[in-house]
């Protein structure tokens, strides 16, 4: 390993020794930007999300009313950075082929701003339908829930998609 990464090994290596940073990314389907402010007011930013924060230990967002509301959806911040490399953009037909929990579902909704649709996949019925109530919660309209093998969704789907995260 310290060949494959030279001088950021040592880096890496106790990276492994801290806690990992939780955090939570705006719904910016429901909440403006003075209102994320306010919410927000205090928290680091996650680097590569502009509506991603990073919350404390002794935090506790996921009982707050404005995390069942869909105010903001609780993820990982590295989860976070995938659907910014895809580039998402308002109108686009988008696939979320692995979709569940909804994590990156939501996020790219948001980056489509009710503008083009989302087919949010599960292959797994229980996920799909957790997958589902996230959609509900955060308030997506323009995204479709479906539960197909990867293989079988070229005959169900024919036309082709500006992006799909795998």
């Amino acid at each position: 390993m310290r060949e494959d990464l030279g001088d950021e090994a040592d880096s890496f290596l106790g990276s492994y020794l801290c806690a990992p940073k939780k955090a939570l990314r705006i719904n910016t389907l429901k909440i403006g930007q003075d209102e994320e402010d306010r919410l927000t007011s205090g928290m680091e930013r996650v680097p590569w999300e502009a509506h991603g924060y990073y919350y404390a230990d002794t935090d506790e967002p996921g009982k707050s009313p404005l995390h069942s509301a869909g105010a903001y959806y609780i993820q990982e911040p590295s989860a976070m950075a995938p659907v910014n490399l895809l580039d998402v953009r308002p109108g686009m037909c988008v696939l979320d082929l692995c979709a569940a929990p909804g994590g990156k579902s939501t996020q790219i909704a948001a980056r489509l701003m009710g503008q083009g649709v989302l087919i949010a996949n599960e292959i797994v019925p229980e996920r799909a339908k957790i997958l589902s109530q996230n959609i509900e919660r955060m308030g997506i309209a323009n995204a479709v829930v479906t539960n197909h093998d990867p293989a079988d969704l070229k005959a169900v789907f024919p036309a082709s998609f500006d992006r799909i995260l795998v």
